[in-house]
């Protein structure tokens, strides 16, 4: 138990908000593009292709930070021998 609180509290919460709110805007997304059906030669069309494809990306940065951010402690673990 205490090691899960240790973790918890090492963690950054912006980043855990970040990737649940685009969580959150993927769902959203889905759900509008499966409902609404807009021309495709229509204007309003492309600008929401574009704006609807933010979310997916916006998950990835987040993740790949979380991941580089880890990765950078282990490194580091790994170059003191395991101490520390």
């Amino acid at each position: 138990m205490e090691i899960q609180r240790q973790a918890l509290s090492e963690r950054f919460a912006f980043l855990d908000l970040f990737r649940g709110l685009a969580v959150v805007a993927m769902i959203d997304v889905h759900v509008t593009n499966a409902l609404v059906r807009i021309p495709a030669d229509s204007r309003f069309f492309e600008y929401h292709e574009r704006l609807f494809n933010l979310p997916a990306v916006a998950f990835l940065f987040a993740a790949g930070i979380t991941f580089g951010m880890a990765a950078q402690e282990k490194w580091q673990e790994i170059r003191s021998g395991g101490k520390g």
